[in-house]
């Protein structure tokens, strides 16, 4: 009888007779018909005067008092729960707790340590409320979990490695937030939030979808490179004013118009090409005005392109071009070195140039003639002082 279990009887708090006499009546009656479990009475108050004349009366002693009767744990129907490491994918963790018909999982690191708990509703969120495209590499997941979440098998590489750079978004969600787009139904703004990327992103996954179509995001599609002749076309149409960075990704079919820019500051950096050092961009060096005009006639004059005079005089593209835009604009003037202030010996290139022009002579010779006035003023002062 050690390990039996026990039951208290009590009634409401502040007990009136009624209630102690009823506690201790049930448990005289309960364990009269039950030897498996002890009833005991108890009283959840302080016993008035009448109640204690009643218990005193017929010999009685009072129920102990509970000063608390809150469920306890140990009160609880305890069940043991399987547990998991952190590195288990929510599908497997949601068809673990399906098969135990279970709500929580609780987490362990390696030595054996709680973590945190998981629940059906944290991942039910999970999945209908993420939009961080970077939520794989951030919680560093193994390619077999992802592999396991598809119901697919990691066929190239070690499963057993991290995903810990870069992000992913799934083809068809992106091609879906595209096609939302261009019929009206979402924004652009919203689609961006959807996909975690800014607006500016978006914008150009809808300029490559325009182009290519669905194919454009296919990973062969990602990995293009191009030729030396498609990036020299695309250079030289810019540097012409033949179109814009987007235009002209629109027109070539690149990938990006980010492309163009970096080929034009590559160019005007005078940098080799990755496959190409053949001359296609010089190496820069200062010039002087007369070697600039010889530059100039080669092309005006002989008919020289501009990458044969680049190669042979030792200059860029981007400096003979120039030069020859500025000299049938402004004339010899245009080939003057204007950086810093500009001189006013330079010859004018326009009327408001050859006006302050003018008006830096005037104030120079005004200057002059002030400085005349002050030298005979003060000889002056000399001679009527020897006198």
């Amino acid at each position: 009888m050690r390990n039996q279990e026990k039951i208290f009887v009590i009634g409401h708090k502040n007990p009136d007779t009624d209630s102690i006499c009823s506690a201790i009546a049930y448990a005289d009656i309960k364990n009269r018909t039950s030897q498996k479990v002890k009833y005991i009475p108890k009283r959840a108050g302080q016993i008035n005067e009448e109640t204690e004349y009643v218990l005193n009366r017929f010999g009685m002693q009072p129920p102990g008092y509970l000063s608390n009767i809150g469920t306890q744990i140990k009160d609880m129907d305890i069940r043991m729960s399987p547990e998991a490491d952190k590195s288990m994918s929510l599908k497997n963790a949601w068809d673990l707790m399906m098969e135990k018909s279970i709500v929580s999982l609780p987490i362990r690191d390696r030595e054996g340590q709680l973590e945190g708990l998981i629940t059906i509703g944290d991942i039910a969120k999970t999945y209908m409320d993420t939009t961080d495209s970077y939520l794989l590499s951030r919680a560093k997941t193994q390619y077999r979990r992802i592999a396991e979440t598809i119901a697919g098998t990691v066929v190239e590489g070690n499963e057993h490695g991290y995903f810990t750079k870069g992000k992913e978004i799934d083809p068809e969600f992106r091609i879906w937030l595209i096609e939302e787009c261009l019929s009206g139904r979402m924004r652009g703004r919203e689609a961006a939030r959807r996909a975690g990327i800014s607006s500016s992103a978006m914008r150009k996954w809808i300029s490559l979808y325009k182009m290519d179509g669905p194919a454009a995001f296919a990973s062969s599609n990602a990995k293009r490179t191009y030729s030396e002749e498609i990036k020299k076309k695309v250079v030289k149409d810019y540097l012409n004013g033949r179109g814009s960075f987007q235009t002209l990704c629109e027109k070539y079919h690149l990938r990006s118009p980010e492309l163009v820019n970096r080929w034009v500051k590559s160019y005007n950096g005078h940098k080799d090409s990755k496959k190409n050092a053949g001359g296609f961009f010089m190496t820069k060096r200062k010039s002087t005005i007369d070697e600039r005009l010889a530059a100039v006639k080669e092309y005006t004059e002989a008919g020289k392109p501009y990458e044969q005079i680049a190669r042979e005089r030792g200059f860029s593209y981007r400096q003979v071009y120039e030069w020859v835009r500025k000299y049938r604009k402004f004339g010899i003037a245009g080939l003057e070195d204007r950086r810093g202030e500009r001189k006013i010996s330079q010859t004018p290139r326009s009327k408001e140039e050859e006006l302050e022009k003018r008006i830096a002579e005037l104030e120079h010779e005004n200057h002059l003639l002030k400085l005349e006035c002050e030298l005979r003023k003060k000889v002056e002062e000399l001679e009527r002082g020897n006198r």
